[in-house]
């Protein structure tokens, strides 16, 4: 892609949100705050990604959402098989999944 096209593209981009991720008020106003649409749906891995116009990146790309350290050492403790499984999904994709604390 060229510059051109990039810009064309980030004009017609919307974040998927995954559908289990909880509907907070406080979720919400995130992301009204990145000023650009959302959609719910279910995503085979992580808890964020992002489609425009000519790519859809769900599939190869994707972001995994902590809220701070007390919810990120309970998936290394208490929850760590189904931590566990998410980045494996992911890998078995061969996609990208970033961890955001």
């Amino acid at each position: 892609m060229d510059p051109c096209d990039v810009a064309v593209a980030l004009k017609s981009m919307k974040i998927w949100v995954d559908s289990r991720e909880q509907d907070t008020l406080m979720a919400r106003r995130r992301l009204r705050q990145m000023g650009c649409p959302h959609e719910r749906k279910a995503l085979s891995f992580g808890d964020y990604s992002a489609c425009c116009d000519a790519l859809d990146l769900s599939d190869s790309v994707a972001i995994e959402r902590k809220l701070g350290l007390d919810e990120l050492a309970n998936c290394y403790c208490k929850d760590r098989p189904r931590f566990t499984r998410e980045f494996e999904r992911a890998k078995q994709a061969g996609a990208k999944l970033y961890l955001l604390v």
